[in-house]
């Protein structure tokens, strides 16, 4: 007797459940809402989270494409300038350049849907294992890319991030000095900064084409771009975007302005209002994000392995068909001695138990345990044996991995006496020898399946359509008339639908694989909705960061030489006994580092009152001072003091600064030091 794994949709479950991880469960229940809502929108054959990993491809492509003309254009030595005069460019370069950070935002959109169903599927361990991490790289590679696009442009959303990466990378002492001096404002940023910011700018999108491979790599039939009809409608939703809402061009950066209210992109930009709950915290978040994601395959998993594929030697005859139709290539040829036809062997490595192999098999060798063709034909022998009536019946086959499919069924099965429901896993492991098996026993088969792009099993609703339609073998047999055999794949929402086109099978028996029309009340409904869509996206890229204040700031920022005297001594009687006397000195001297106290006073008030001590991982490298207090505008008298605190260093200059402080509204003045030897303001 045959197992009854093909039974029902609890068995279904059980099966899952050694796909995909319990927590999955949690996590499809709150995007399945969202997939129907979306379905309802679009049509689940044209929903775009289906297909958010071959968009979010076709977007870096656009991206990239756009980039090269924006390219030709930019100049590292005046790099707020160039965009100007791009942004000028009302025909080309304004829109191209809305155009290039529309796609960058809905990049990161499709990234994180395409995620989030990974993890619902359980396609992130085991053979999926280099997909999962080269993904997370690539992730990672579209911000770095963008923050450097960003800070290129130079205007106050450039020097918002800019800024706030400084922040971060203040962190590293061998960094603290170099990026505190860059940014303090005392002189232009060098040009060199810009060409570094290019460079990668050019090299990571480069980069990630060689990863995209890598992340494929492991795919048979993999396809980077979406269908044809994805690719334009894009396109031009996003063109029309551009030129009807252009991205905005701040005012040029100046470090010696406050930044104030910029109109920032939140997918890129949305950290920054973190930096106010502290440097270490972020970067803590940061470190424990990345460490969870790349940590998902060893626990995001189930708790026993799955059942692999596997295969009957005496039955295979070497038609290499499993091979063209494994969805990982887990399937290859050996050679068999005395035989001119080899052995399909599995490799349980790569096998993701998809059972795609049994329904490849005409000769019903290969395939999951008690999913074989035969078993299959074997239960519908078994469901029919106590059926009456069951020649004037249509046997409706329908896949429970389909969300709500056996609630529907049941729904279906209860208004027409003479539909016979009957699960399965896949409709890609339905064997052909199945569908002849039913003929033999009812009036039709009609097969409902999942939406083309959200198949569990990858490719599964696709091999299915061409085997019926005798494009792919095993197809279907050739003594089967194709119209008693009817194909509808869409999503559980489309309930009316599929409704409408069994009863129309059952009456006509008038099959075939069934082409869905979008009605003109989706076209309408999906027009609106991608307006407003589109313009969430645009919103989000200039969303107003940061507050105009109605103060200015005094900033002190400089750098004094390391000064460190040696002090020597005789070594002691002991100290001289503890060493060899080959490497007894006759003196021994010791350097200690200059330490100064820093105080600035407005209008006779204490305002700054820190010691300025030695950066670097030893505490040798030069003094790098930076401080910063906002004021209200107006005027005041300033005295700053930089007295030094060690006592062998009584005799060294005390650096001083006596002035008049105008502060303005939104400005910085800069307290700097000139030829190492006097302080200076700059208002």
């Amino acid at each position: 007797m045959m197992s009854s794994n093909w039974e029902s949709e609890r068995q279904f479950n059980e099966w899952r459940a050694v796909r995909a991880p319990r927590i999955a469960r949690g996590l499809e229940r709150l995007i399945t809402p969202l997939h129907r809502f979306f379905d309802w929108l679009y049509h689940s054959h044209y929903n775009p989270l289906y297909r958010s990993g071959a968009l979010a491809t076709w977007l870096l492509f656009l991206v990239i494409v756009s980039g090269v003309y924006l390219l030709l254009f930019y100049q590292v030595g005046s790099p707020y300038e160039s965009v100007m005069r791009l942004q000028s460019q009302a025909w080309a370069g304004r829109w191209i350049r809305a155009f290039h950070r529309y796609a960058s935002d809905a990049s990161v959109i499709a990234v994180i849907f395409h995620v989030i169903q990974l993890l619902v599927q359980g396609r992130s361990w085991g053979p999926r294992l280099l997909a999962w991490l080269s993904g997370i790289i690539l992730t990672g590679a579209i911000f770095f890319s963008a923050w450097s696009g960003y800070v290129m442009v130079w205007d106050t959303h450039g020097q918002l991030l800019a800024t706030a990466g400084a922040q971060l990378l203040q962190v590293l002492p061998f960094l603290h000095d170099a990026i505190a001096r860059a940014f303090d404002g005392s002189s232009p940023v060098a040009s060199s900064f810009f060409f570094m910011n290019l460079f990668l700018h050019v090299a990571i999108p480069l980069g990630m084409t060689i990863l995209l491979w890598v992340h494929t790599a492991k795919l048979a039939r993999n396809s980077w771009v979406p269908e044809r009809w994805t690719r334009r409608l894009s396109t031009i939703a996003f063109i029309a975007l551009a030129v009807l809402w252009p991205a905005p061009l701040p005012r040029e950066a100046d470090l010696l302005k406050l930044i104030g209210v910029v109109p920032a992109d939140l997918f890129f930009a949305g950290w920054v209002p973190l930096l106010r709950y502290g440097i270490l915290p972020l970067i803590g978040a940061g470190i424990f994000a990345n460490l969870f994601l790349f940590s998902i395959p060893w626990w995001w998993r189930p708790r026993k392995a799955p059942v692999t594929s596997q295969v009957k030697a005496d039955l295979c005859d070497g038609c290499q068909q499993c091979v063209r139709d494994c969805p990982f290539q887990a399937i290859r040829m050996q050679s068999r001695s005395g035989q001119k036809l080899g052995l399909a062997v599995v490799d349980a490595e790569a096998c993701v138990s998809c059972g795609v192999c049994g329904a490849s098999c005409h000769s019903s060798a290969i395939g999951l345990p008690n999913l074989t063709g035969i078993e299959q034909v074997q239960y519908v022998d078994q469901h029919f044996a106590n059926t009456s009536s069951a020649e004037q019946s249509i046997a409706f086959l329908y896949c429970a991995s389909n969300a709500g499919a056996q609630k529907l069924a049941e729904e279906i099965e209860a208004s027409n006496k003479q539909v016979h429901g009957l699960p399965l896993f896949c409709c890609g492991t339905l064997h052909m020898d199945v569908l002849e098996a039913l003929l033999k026993k009812c009036r039709g088969a009609f097969i409902w399946g999942c939406p083309e792009r959200c198949c569990h099993s990858r490719d599964g609703a696709r091999l299915m359509k061409e085997r019926i339609m005798r494009l792919r073998a095993p197809s279907l047999p050739r003594g089967i008339p194709a119209q008693k055999v009817c194909y509808w794949g869409g999503s559980c929402d489309e309930g009316h639908e599929l409704r409408a086109e069994l009863e129309e099978f059952s009456s006509s028996l008038n099959g075939g694989v069934s082409e869905q029309k979008l009605p003109p009340a989706y076209i309408i409904r999906s027009a609106i909705s991608s307006l407003l869509i589109l313009s969430a996206i645009a919103a989000m890229s200039s969303w107003p960061l940061g507050q105009d204040g109605e103060n200015g700031a005094l900033r002190i920022a400089f750098r004094l030489p390391g000064q460190a005297p040696k002090s020597c001594r005789a070594p002691t009687a002991q100290e001289l006994a503890s060493v060899p006397k080959h490497m007894q000195m006759k003196e021994i001297c010791e350097s200690r580092f200059l330490e100064y106290r820093l105080i600035a006073r407005i209008n006779g008030e204490t305002k700054i009152d820190s010691v300025a001590k030695h950066s670097g991982a030893r505490g040798d490298r030069p003094i790098s001072i930076h401080e910063e207090v906002q004021l209200a505008p107006g005027l005041y008298k300033l005295e700053v003091e930089l007295v030094p605190l060690n006592e062998e260093f009584k005799a060294a200059e005390t650096l001083s600064l006596s002035s008049e402080l105008n502060i303005e509204r939104g400005a910085i003045s800069l307290v700097t030091q000139r030829d190492n030897a006097r302080l200076v303001l700059t208002p």
